[in-house]
């Protein structure tokens, strides 16, 4: 489990576990470019990719459901999140893809630290919240 996990929890149970997910995909990708088997890298950039674009689905899906006032907004910065994930599995250069996914690294954590927290406010001041299954 991610160090920083605690930190990015939103209160809302399938969200926190997709993005405990989400961000142990991303730490294995790093991991594997710096021990050089790029190959598994790529393929955990790959299943990055579907995990970011399902959450997505669901994370945006639960804001319409419970009609979450900055919803526009967390939405642009998914699409911004998922085209940067498509230019990485894009990339040949090693080197390149290393700086890639750091930087895509730190939008996925930068959005949760700031887009997923101000849902996380709302979430926990609505205690009629509608969570339903997303799958």
């Amino acid at each position: 489990m991610s160090a920083r996990f605690i930190h990015y929890k939103v209160a809302v149970p399938f969200l926190d576990a997709e993005h405990l997910a989400l961000m142990d995909c991303i730490e294995k990708s790093c991991l594997n470019i710096k021990n050089s088997k790029y190959d598994l890298a790529r393929e955990n950039i790959k299943e990055l990719y579907v995990l970011l674009d399902t959450h997505f689905r669901h994370e945006e899906q639960f804001m319409i459901d419970n009609s979450f006032p900055y919803y526009i907004y967390h939405v642009e910065d998914h699409a911004k999140i998922l085209l940067h994930t498509h230019e990485l599995l894009e990339q040949k250069d090693i080197t390149l893809t290393l700086h890639l996914l750091m930087t895509l690294e730190n939008a996925v954590f930068g959005h949760i630290d700031s887009h997923d927290m101000i849902y996380a406010a709302f979430c926990k001041g609505n205690p009629s919240l509608i969570i339903r299954d997303y799958s």
